[in-house]
């Protein structure tokens, strides 16, 4: 075996290890009380076809990370997360699923 090969093979290992190593830090850093994260939670809760949102006032997990939300953000930033998430949606009556989510709020 040439010097060469032992040197690529070299290299090529630790790239692999400084890739695992960034990933692993990622996934401990990361921050799962951001607006975007909440957003992405609440879009994938959703049980909705083309039209409406159907399960806004029955699904406790819902109403659960809309209260872990009221806790990590600011009262501000509610209606963003709503709306965003609504959005990803694509449904027809959005404002029907805004005012159903601020319902769960107050």
């Amino acid at each position: 075996m040439k010097r060469t090969d032992i040197e690529r093979w070299e290299r090529e290992r630790k790239r692999q290890e400084k890739k695992s190593m960034l990933v692993d830090k990622r996934e401990l850093n990361y921050d799962d009380k951001t607006e975007g994260a909440y957003i992405k939670k609440l879009a994938s809760l959703f049980k909705h076809d083309e039209e409406k949102i159907y399960n806004i006032a029955a699904d406790e997990t819902i109403f659960g990370l809309i209260c872990d939300m009221k806790e990590h953000l600011e009262e501000k930033n509610w209606d963003n997360v709503f709306r965003k998430a609504i959005k990803r949606t694509k449904i027809e009556k959005k404002e029907l699923a805004l005012e159903e989510l601020r319902g769960l709020i107050s």
